[in-house]
């Protein structure tokens, strides 16, 4: 960081150049709940419901086999709860994709047709 003292009787400064840092804990979805997942880069949508899925079932097995606290417990059992909503979103959004139209085979059929009309 660095700093200019702008006002040397008052004693204050000015700062011209800083660093900012933002971190956060994070990793699977908005803090608000209502913020949709629109999508991960390099992953297939199946594979990211697989992970959430094999998540769940390591949270389930750890709370069965544990001598964590029960705030410790409570806590995944909220987690767990979460998952399985978000679960259930993204398996509902994989039921409205639709498959991708192959643009290109449809312009070669609209012009073999065309042609064909044209020798007609």
């Amino acid at each position: 960081m660095k700093s200019t003292l702008k006002n040397p009787d008052k004693g204050w400064y000015e700062l011209t150049d800083i660093k900012l840092y933002e971190g956060s804990s994070l990793t699977a979805w908005g803090s608000n709940p209502n913020t949709p997942l629109t999508g991960m880069k390099g992953m297939k949508l199946e594979d990211v419901i697989q992970g959430y899925v094999n998540r769940q079932k390591n949270i389930e097995k750890f709370c069965a086999n544990t001598t964590a606290s029960d705030e410790t417990i409570e806590l995944l059992l909220i987690e767990n709860k979460q998952l399985t909503q978000v679960i259930i979103t993204l398996t509902e959004q994989t039921k409205n994709v639709t498959q991708p139209v192959d643009i290109a085979d449809q312009i070669k059929e609209a012009f073999k047709t065309f042609h064909s009309q044209l020798q007609n």
